[in-house]
C-alpha cells in the first residue's frame, strides 16, 4: 500500500468514502481506469482498495491538481 511519504497524497477507502459526496466518484474511477461499480460498491461496504487501485486514482487525482489530506 502506498503512503502520504511516497505519494504526497492521501487515499483510501475511508477518505474516499468522506469526500464522494463532493467529487464525482464515476468521473474518478473513469479517468482511472477502475471499473465504476467496482469502486462504488468498495465504497459501500468499506472494502480497502488495492495497490494498484490507490496507485490508480493517486495518478488520476494528480492528473487535475488534486489531492486529499487525512
Amino acid at each position: 500500500i502506498l503512503d502520504h511519504f511516497e505519494t504526497d497524497t492521501v487515499i483510501n477507502i475511508k477518505r474516499l468514502a468522506q469526500i464522494a459526496p463532493i467529487l464525482n466518484i464515476s468521473a474518478l474511477a473513469r479517468e482511472a481506469g477502475i471499473n465504476v461499480q467496482t469502486l462504488q460498491a468498495k465504497i459501500k461496504r468499506q472494502t480497502p482498495l488495492s495497490g494498484n487501485e490507490t496507485k490508480k486514482l493517486i495518478v488520476a487525482l494528480k492528473k487535475f491538481h488534486l489531492s486529499t489530506a487525512a
